[in-house]
């Protein structure tokens, strides 16, 4: 039963529980620029999301199950995976470990997100997957997502019951 009569915490408590019954959290977003290892310029840079799966460490050890989450091996794979079917570098998925676990993260307002409840309490594996808001199309940013999502069913295991995607242009 919901704390709240507010809608917003109401579908807050729907997804954490959701969660717990859950295997793997994978967060879709839109992030500002295209983030990078190192500083390039203010859109391409650490600080940025764009065009890549962010996780909230590299490892974290899951004490209730007592197993040790590679987050980063997991989404390295997917992104080398993804890269080989976007022929323009410059869209490149990267690895983004946010190290919201650790008291020296530059992410403490991760803290709040989805994915850190995923990881930390209900102790699955949990990414956020961001398309860059300057991709040059909403079909490409849709394709984006899918290549990704279909890159995580893959290394799951999970033959997905429509693989492929169909995009009409709107009318």
């Amino acid at each position: 039963e919901p704390k709240t009569n507010l809608f917003e915490d109401q579908v807050v408590d729907i997804l954490k529980n959701l969660m717990h019954k859950s295997d793997i959290l994978l967060n879709l977003h839109e992030g500002g620029g295209y983030y990078r290892e190192t500083y390039i310029d203010k859109m391409h840079n650490p600080m940025k999301f764009g065009q890549c799966i962010i996780a909230d460490a590299d490892t974290f050890f899951v004490e209730d199950k007592g197993e040790i989450l590679n987050l980063g091996e997991i989404a390295r794979t997917i992104c080398q995976n993804v890269n080989t079917k976007i022929s323009n570098e410059y869209y490149h998925f990267r690895f983004n470990n946010h190290n919201t676990v650790s008291p020296s993260t530059k992410h403490l307002e991760q803290r709040k997100s989805a994915t850190y409840y995923g990881l930390t309490q209900a102790g699955i594996p949990s990414f956020g997957i961001e398309v860059s808001k300057q991709l040059p199309s909403l079909e490409m940013k849709i394709r984006h997502h899918a290549l990704v999502l279909n890159g995580f069913l893959q290394y799951l295991d999970i033959i997905p019951e429509y693989p492929g995607i169909f995009l009409e242009k709107p009318d």
